[in-house]
């Protein structure tokens, strides 16, 4: 059920924040003794600043993000629900996969125990 709902979080995060129509991926893999599941986006991204503290309570990076509705606890809720399961949970933006002329993107990497 933690899981579940940090799920939802994540990509409700990135539905706020992509452009309509751009893709958003999930995919997963198991790593030695753990599962890593990604999220990325291709939206407005986290300044690199700014990539820790969107898993504080109410923060809301700086880059575009006044326009989205919000409260600033989704992230905070994921991270807190990924530590109750054992796992981690990090941002990266830009994605270093999107070409360098358009938005940036963010990924979100859950590293968890796996069963």
């Amino acid at each position: 059920m933690l899981l579940e709902q940090v799920l939802v979080n994540l990509l409700e995060n990135a539905v706020k924040y992509a452009p309509p129509g751009s893709r958003i991926s999930i995919s997963a893999q198991r790593q030695g003794n753990n599962v890593r599941l990604c999220v990325a986006d291709e939206g407005v991204g986290i300044p690199p600043a700014e990539l820790e503290a969107v898993f504080d309570s109410f923060f809301r990076a700086s880059r575009g993000d006044r326009v989205a509705p919000g409260t600033g606890l989704g992230l905070a809720i994921a991270k807190a629900f990924t530590e109750a399961m054992g796992g981690r949970i990090s941002a990266r933006s830009p994605r270093p996969d999107l070409p360098a002329d358009g938005l940036p993107g963010t990924i979100i990497i859950l590293e968890l125990p796996a069963a």
